[in-house]
């Protein structure tokens, strides 16, 4: 900001180059001097105050980052060189250190690799061990079904010779197809192995008698069950019918009827043929059989000792009511209507089942039957009557599979 002056005499404003007053001629440079002098001189102090207070903060900087550094140093040229050898031996001596201790690190390390390596190739070098493995745990039905297998292929030479060889008495020719099969004749839960089918001629008479052997475990052998019929015991079992032969199984189940009772009991009904009467006919017949265990010695026994049904029947096959009759619960009757009411009482609260097996052909006798057991391996063999075993199995059937109930509802 510019400074105006003025005239101390007239009041008058100068310029600030005017020597003198203009209008009172009053000289007045001087005067100008004089009044802005203290000011110049005002300013002047407070910058060499500024300056000074600077310097001394200066020196105060300089100072304090001298005096470390000076304590720092050594106090003597000698001192230095003596402090620099110093320092170089320590520097030499940690890194001779730390060099031997690296040195000695990696010794231990090489001889704890080298005695690894040495133990490994002293320790005896064994495989892996392998577990065996685990044994199946089988049911008691598959443990039993196993037995019973063995059973059969540990006995086979006795039912084979009996099957093969066998002839009964009063019959001198025994041919056709043989086959085994298991079927549980006494609904125990344990099958029985049932081998036939061998049969003959009777005479001249077109019926043919079919020849079974039953075959019961025990201790580890199959036992033979023997038949008792008409107070007489043989080894086999006879079955009359007047058809083309057919292998053991087939005619069986054809012929054999398994029946229950309210009581948890099984039978079997047999349906017999016989051509050789003097009915224009022939006879039909029907018996019935139970397995009993008789205290370990098995029979195949026959209830009573008649017929439960005995019916003649004419050239055309159907009943001719005459010398026909129904006996059960020690009650005989003979005429159509009591043989007709008779049988439904016995039957109707009775079930009928049907049977299905697996049949195996088992001598070289079966002509023309693929698979015979005589012809097998041992697997083979084993193989064969686990399916065999395996595939029995009954179902109940409808009523009308009640054995020969179409010949008693046609009885005139």
């Amino acid at each position: 900001m510019k400074l105006r002056m003025f005239c101390k005499r007239c009041g008058a404003q100068l310029s600030d180059r005017a020597a003198f007053c203009p209008r009172c001629g009053t000289p007045c440079r001087m005067k100008q001097q004089v009044v802005t002098a203290p000011a110049k001189k005002q300013y002047v102090g407070i910058w060499i105050a500024l300056a000074a207070v600077l310097a001394a903060g200066v020196l105060v900087t300089i100072f304090l980052g001298i005096v470390p550094l000076l304590q720092q140093q050594p106090d003597s040229p000698g001192e230095e060189r003596h402090a620099a050898a110093v320092s170089r031996k320590t520097t030499a001596a940690e890194t001779t250190a730390r060099t031997t201790a690296k040195a000695a690190k990696a010794t231990e390390t090489e001889s704890e690799t080298t005695t690894t390596a040495a133990a490994t190739q002293l320790e005896p070098q064994t495989a892996p061990e392998t577990q065996p493995p685990a044994e199946p745990v089988l049911s008691p039905e598959e443990q039993r079904r196993n037995a019973v297998v063995e059973a059969v292929l540990r006995s086979e030479t006795t039912w084979l010779s009996a099957a093969q060889n066998e002839i009964p008495e009063h019959y001198s020719t025994k041919s056709g197809g043989n086959e085994g099969w298991f079927q549980d004749l006494d609904m125990d839960g344990t099958p029985e192995w049932i081998v036939g089918g061998a049969y003959t001629y009777l005479g001249e008479q077109p019926s043919s008698i079919y020849y079974i052997y039953q075959y019961r475990e025990s201790d580890g052998t199959m036992q033979p069950v023997s038949v008792q019929d008409y107070n007489e015991e043989r080894s086999w079992f006879p079955v009359c019918i007047d058809s083309t032969p057919q292998g053991g199984s087939t005619m069986f189940q054809q012929q054999m009827q398994l029946i229950g009772d309210a009581y948890g009991s099984y039978f079997y009904t047999l349906h017999s043929f016989y051509h050789y009467t003097d009915a224009p006919g022939g006879v039909e017949s029907l018996r019935t059989f139970s397995l009993q265990k008789n205290g370990g010695s098995p029979v195949f026994q026959g209830v009573g000792a008649n017929n439960l049904l005995y019916l003649e029947v004419d050239a055309n096959g159907n009943p001719s009511g005459e010398y026909s009759s129904f006996f059960a619960d020690g009650v005989k009757v003979e005429t159509p209507r009591e043989i007709y009411d008779a049988y439904m009482r016995y039957f109707q609260p009775k079930t009928p089942y049907t049977c299905s097996v697996h049949p195996i052909p088992c001598t070289v006798s079966s002509a023309g039957m693929s698979g015979l057991y005589d012809t097998m391996s041992a697997a083979e063999k084993q193989q064969a009557l686990l399916a065999s075993y395996d595939g029995w199995s009954v179902q109940e059937a409808p009523a009308e599979r009640w054995p020969m109930v179409d010949k008693v509802k046609h009885l005139p």
